[in-house]
């Protein structure tokens, strides 16, 4: 955990000074107010849940099979994002293409984990 805290120190230090330079508009209050209790912590959970996932599982699975495996999962959820247009993105259907390019990257990974 605690290389986990230092990388979010690092990166919130990072994010400070980009901020610093483009001098982003302060939103008001009011505006802070409208945004879901949840939405505040989801992204510090989840990304926090993430670099301990990857730190810890890395030695046990080896490097490139973590990263596939991230790759996989973000290859998989952008294949659904596409089909049912989330956030208003242009709808591609899921279709034997995409599954098969799907069912490839898994046997990569698998070939990649065996070897």
């Amino acid at each position: 955990m605690l290389s986990t805290l230092v990388v979010f120190v690092i990166a919130a230090i990072c994010s400070l000074i980009v901020v610093a330079f483009q001098k982003p508009a302060i939103p008001e209050i009011g505006e802070l107010t409208t945004i879901p209790w949840y939405a505040w912590l989801v992204g510090g959970v989840l990304g926090t849940a993430y670099i301990f996932i990857l730190i810890y599982t890395a030695p046990k699975l080896g490097m490139a099979t973590v990263v596939g495996l991230v790759v996989l999962g973000q290859m998989l959820m952008a294949m659904l994002m596409d089909h049912y247009g989330w956030l208003g993105l242009s709808i591609h259907a899921f279709n034997w293409k995409r599954l098969a390019g799907g069912i490839l990257m898994i046997v990569g990974l698998l070939i990649i984990r065996k070897y």
